[in-house]
């Protein structure tokens, strides 16, 4: 199971540091980036996928009053072929990532940076910075891979999180195995329909069905 960085190789680790700005480019479900920007700016509700050493997980915040919307979200998230990954939006953010190479090679903060890296650490692969050569690699089809085999091909090996304070914050994460075993599965009731708020030019809807890993509310 695909757990955190630590079970990537360099180039994967590239690829998996650029997947939630390029999906939040290229829009989600029946949603295109400019349609899916529009929804959760307006009801100030996001979704992000994560990943740390040794475990990764998709997150979200929203107001109290837009729960059902932030977990119609995420089961979107967790759809097999809901996410996409445009072509073009992978340029914009490579495009951008190659700006930032070229302007920290300029700057003695990051040389000394890979100095203390190196020595406290040593050459570890996935601790390296992005470099130019590895990032212009990457491709859309190792973005879909890379998130089918973290977020849809085992739902079940996420726990679902959730604190309810001014907003609401959700969180499903799974950690690699042999690190960490979850000890709580999702529960799923039965199903019941999410509908997102009506909003001029988007109207996301999709039903939250039974199953293996469906993330839903507690």
């Amino acid at each position: 199971a695909l757990g955190g960085s630590s079970e990537l190789s360099e180039y994967e680790e590239t690829a998996f540091c650029m997947i939630d700005e390029v999906a939040g480019l290229s829009g989600l479900g029946e949603l295109n980036g400019d349609a899916l920007a529009n929804l959760t700016s307006t009801w100030q509700t996001r979704v992000n996928t994560q990943r740390h050493t040794y475990h990764r997980g998709i997150g979200g915040s929203c107001p109290a009053a837009r729960f059902e919307l932030v977990l119609q979200l995420l089961h979107q998230k967790f759809t097999p072929g809901a996410q996409r990954f445009k072509a073009g939006s992978l340029a914009k953010v490579v495009a951008v990532q190659l700006e930032g190479i070229k302007h920290r090679e300029k700057t003695p903060e990051f040389h000394f940076g890979e100095r203390a890296r190196l020595a406290a650490y040593g050459d570890v692969s996935i601790m390296r910075p992005i470099s130019a050569e590895v990032l212009e690699k990457v491709s859309v089809d190792d973005l879909s891979r890379l998130y089918e085999a973290a977020f849809t091909a085992d739902p079940s090996a996420f726990t679902f999180r959730w604190a309810e304070r001014v907003e609401c914050r959700v969180a499903l994460q799974a950690r690699s195995v042999g690190l960490h075993h979850p000890t709580d599965s999702i529960a799923t009731p039965a199903a019941r329909h999410f509908t997102a708020p009506t909003h001029p030019n988007t109207q996301l809807r999709r039903r939250a069905t039974r199953g293996r890993g469906a993330p839903t509310a507690i």
